[in-house]
């Protein structure tokens, strides 16, 4: 996947409500994260595109992630208001966010809709289409995440993004991921890229 833009979370705060809020966003993402102060139970995150919306109900604190059914346009609650994170150094008015545009990678996408997780305490969020595999741990956790086996051009490593806290230790058996948390985190699977080695001898880029 393809990271468009970013905006990390500061200290301002947004009030979401039925009201749509614009995002400020470029149109060829497909993949959204916003981070959320507090939970929200008893609400869901709405994001408005141009090919229909993207809902989430009872949205966790922290960043929660959705796919997108078309480019971004606005975000809006269901139910009681709740809040946003504003962007570092931006305001309210531009939450924080990161945006991706899901490309095709060495991994089918059919894959990844086929994900499971196994271990306890994780959380795993998995959508259709581009989504990745997001797991929320607590120190100490342990989880694996087991894709469909499929030919690769060569021996794989993970590519991982910590959207809170620290990276996990991170082994990949085959397409077998296990991730062991020293610390809390919110870690995304955003792909799989060649190891190194392995690179300098195949005419393939490193897709995810």
């Amino acid at each position: 996947m393809r990271l468009i833009r970013q905006r990390w979370p500061g200290e301002t705060r947004l009030w979401l409500g039925a009201a749509p809020q614009r995002l400020h966003l470029p149109p060829d993402g497909n993949l959204l994260a916003l981070h959320l102060p507090r939970a929200a139970p008893s609400s869901a995150l709405v994001v408005e595109t141009q090919a229909g919306a993207a809902r989430l109900a009872a949205p966790a604190a922290g960043w929660v992630v959705l796919e997108l059914p078309g480019p971004p346009l606005a975000v809006r609650a269901e139910g009681p208001p709740f809040q946003l994170s504003g962007g570092l150094g931006e305001g309210p008015a531009f939450p924080a966010c990161r945006l991706w545009q899901a490309e095709p990678g060495l991994i089918p996408e059919d894959h990844w809709r086929r994900a499971r997780i196994l271990g306890e305490g994780a959380v795993l969020a998995l959508a259709a289409g581009p989504a990745r595999p997001f797991l929320r741990l607590q120190a100490g956790e342990v989880a694996r995440i087991t894709l469909p086996g499929c030919a690769l051009p060569g021996p794989v490593e993970p590519v991982l993004t910590a959207l809170r806290g620290p990276l996990p230790l991170a082994e990949l058996d085959g397409l077998t991921l296990t991730l062991r948390a020293g610390a809390a985190c919110d870690v995304l699977w955003e792909g799989v890229q060649l190891r190194p080695n392995n690179r300098a001898n195949s005419e393939a880029p490193s897709l995810r």
